[in-house]
C-alpha cells in the first residue's frame, strides 16, 4: 500500500512539472517605491504563466490581485507590495533573443550615461525599476543612438537591450 501511494505522489509530481514546461523557474524582483503603480517588463506574456510571491520584501502583505499581478507586459505591483516572484512557464520560454541587460542610474538626480554600443533599432526596454521614481522613457531615461543610455531625475533601472550584429563582409 506504501508502494503504491509512492508511485502516486511520484506520478502527480511529474504531471504538475509537465504543465508548466520544464520545472526550472525564473525569479524577478518587482517594488512599488513609495506606494505607486509599477511594472517589471519581462518581454514575456505572464497571463499563462504559474507566478507567485516566492519571498517578501516589504512590510505591505503583497495580496494577488489586490495589490499585484500579472498582465501581458510582466508584473505589476503597487500599495507598497515588494517581493520576489517565482514564475514558472506552462510552455518552455522562448529561446533567448540574444539580449543583454545593464543597470543604469541617475546620481543626485543629476544625469548620466552609461555606453551599451551600438543596439538594434527599438531593441531597449526597462526591465526593473530600481529607483523610488518612475522611469518614463523619454522622460527621465532613453538611448541616443550613438551608443548611449541615458538617465536623469532620479531615475535608476535595470535596462535589456540587442546588441547590433556586426556586419560580414563575406
Amino acid at each position: 500500500m506504501k508502494l503504491l501511494s509512492i508511485i502516486a505522489l511520484s506520478m502527480a509530481a511529474l504531471f504538475a512539472s509537465d504543465a508548466f514546461g520544464n520545472s526550472r523557474s525564473e525569479y524577478v524582483t518587482c517594488d512599488s517605491g513609495f506606494y505607486e503603480y509599477n511594472t517589471c517588463e519581462l518581454g514575456v506574456d505572464l497571463r499563462n504563466a504559474y507566478v507567485r510571491v516566492d519571498r517578501q520584501l516589504s512590510r505591505v502583505t503583497c495580496y494577488r490581485g489586490e495589490n499585484w499581478g500579472v498582465n501581458r507586459f510582466g508584473i505589476w505591483v503597487e500599495g507598497g507590495c515588494s517581493a520576489v516572484f517565482e514564475i514558472r512557464y506552462r510552455r518552455p520560454r522562448p529561446p533567448s533573443d540574444r539580449r543583454e541587460y545593464t543597470t543604469c542610474g541617475s546620481r543626485d538626480f543629476d544625469y548620466n550615461e552609461c555606453y551599451i554600443g551600438r543596439i538594434e533599432r527599438r531593441s531597449i526596454r526597462l526591465e526593473n525599476n530600481l529607483s523610488r521614481v518612475r522611469c518614463v522613457r523619454g522622460e527621465n531615461w532613453g538611448y541616443d543612438g550613438g551608443g548611449y543610455l541615458w538617465v536623469d531625475y532620479g531615475c535608476r533601472a535595470t535596462f535589456s537591450y540587442v546588441p547590433r550584429r556586426p556586419i560580414n563582409p563575406w
